[in-house]
């Protein structure tokens, strides 16, 4: 395990930094020097909630690297507008107190800064220029935090974590609703703050996932990521309207991680629900239609069930929750940026227990209504995409869900499980409808 450093005096200087192409590789770059190593390198591999609607919270290293990335990256793009630079200028315009050619290095390992990187440094003749003005990849494929290159040293994947939820807190904080009910993601869009939420997620492609060593740093790290993924890809993109753009939306949203590229439906399905198939596979699809147990016979079927991560060498299975310790928990902390999902929340591994405990409460509460005359219970239809993860019969799974509710109600839930013949479940139909403000 490489446990990361931490950012020194001098981050500036050498930096080793991980590629996504094929699985991932690395980059093994200098100051002046940024030729590709082509070596493949898999990765292995924080809640009370907070809403985000509180106070100030503190700033993180990374954050404050890029932003005099971007200082470096501006005033060189005003004088290179016209015409490229000489290494020389380049340097004039970056150099601060001796470490000017170590900033224009880490301006090359960025890909903010377009020129040769020649062996003998920017005293050489060649000429230099700044990037066009970005904060999302051109293709519409790639990573979004892939537009520019993580050019500094890594830092602990504990440090990271709780950096990836200070940055998230910061931009719910202006533009998350009390309660996270919705998310203004107009004015997100256009603000500063997002622009450099934008450049920081760019150490995420850095992070030793193998540091996120208990359970609670793994679940709380990829909620965050998943919940931040989604509003940074609907701020830049819109939100999907159709079925089809849905699926499309949760796939195709990623971001490059400890060198490896996730996507959304990587992150819930592939990672924290355990490389469990997709409630779209076609076994669980139809036995869910046709409400089916646990046990059936067509969830044993191979290629109608297949696993998230389908490959056995995908280096991503290994980052995968064990089974066994999957969290059905993690639906109520999840947000898919549509109406019927959970409130967003940002969650800590020091107090993740308390934070699902309380999204639990809160979502169950809203969502769970029994009639007690009639037996009839009436659920969110995420209790039916993912009813197995609670538990194998329906049966089991209302009463795991009896365990999230007041007293009152729950026992009125457990009876209705335990009635002759079993309880009238009703899945409500599910509004996609976007969370953004009105």
């Amino acid at each position: 395990r490489r446990p990361g450093k931490r950012l020194g005096a001098n981050p500036w200087s050498t930096a080793r930094t991980t590629c996504p192409s094929s699985g991932g590789g690395t980059r093994s770059r200098t100051a002046g020097h940024s030729r590709r190593r082509a070596t493949f390198c898999p990765s292995h591999g924080p809640g009370t909630g907070r809403s985000g609607a509180g106070g100030e919270v503190a700033e993180d290293a990374g954050v404050g690297l890029v932003r005099a990335l971007r200082e470096d990256w501006r005033a060189v793009w005003e004088a290179s507008k016209q015409q490229p630079l000489a290494g020389a200028a380049v340097l004039q315009l970056v150099g601060r107190g001796g470490d000017a050619e170590a900033r224009a290095g880490a301006l090359l390992r960025s890909g903010l800064l377009a020129g040769p990187g020649a062996s003998g440094g920017f005293a050489e003749p060649a000429e230099y220029r700044a990037a066009a003005p970005a904060w999302a990849p051109s293709a519409p494929d790639a990573p979004l935090n892939t537009y520019l290159r993580w050019p500094f040293p890594p830092r602990p994947a504990g440090e990271v974590a709780e950096a990836l939820r200070g940055r998230v807190e910061r931009l719910y904080a202006r533009y998350l609703a009390p309660g996270g009910g919705s998310v203004d993601y107009s004015g997100l869009a256009g603000s500063s703050e997002f622009r450099e939420y934008c450049d920081a997620a760019a150490e995420l492609q850095a992070v030793d996932l193998a540091g996120l060593e208990s359970l609670p740093d793994r679940i709380a790290f990829w909620v965050n990521v998943y919940n931040a993924l989604i509003v940074h890809g609907t701020a830049l993109r819109g939100a999907p309207g159709t079925t089809p753009e849905r699926l499309s939306f949760f796939s195709g949203l990623k971001y490059e991680i400890g060198g490896l590229v996730f996507s959304c439906d990587d992150v819930e399905h592939g990672v924290l629900r355990g490389n469990a198939p997709s409630p779209a596979a076609p076994g669980q699809l139809l036995g869910g239609l046709l409400r089916l147990e646990g046990g059936h016979p067509l969830f044993r079927i191979p290629f109608l069930n297949a696993p998230h991560f389908k490959r056995p060498d995908d280096p991503r299975r290994a980052l995968a929750v064990r089974p066994e310790e999957v969290d059905p928990r993690i639906h109520f902390a999840l947000n898919c940026g549509a109406r019927s999902c959970p409130p967003i929340r940002v969650y800590s591994a020091a107090s993740l227990e308390e934070g699902l405990a309380a999204a639990a409460s809160a979502f169950c509460e809203g969502e769970v209504e029994v009639d007690e005359a009639t037996g009839a219970v009436s659920l969110s239809k995420i209790f039916q995409w993912y009813g197995r993860d609670f538990a194998p019969d329906e049966r089991g799974r209302l009463l795991a869900i009896a365990k999230f509710l007041p007293a009152a109600r729950a026992e009125a839930l457990r009876r209705a499980a335990r009635r002759e013949g079993g309880a009238r479940v009703r899945f409500r139909a599910y509004d996609w409808t976007s969370n953004g403000a009105p």
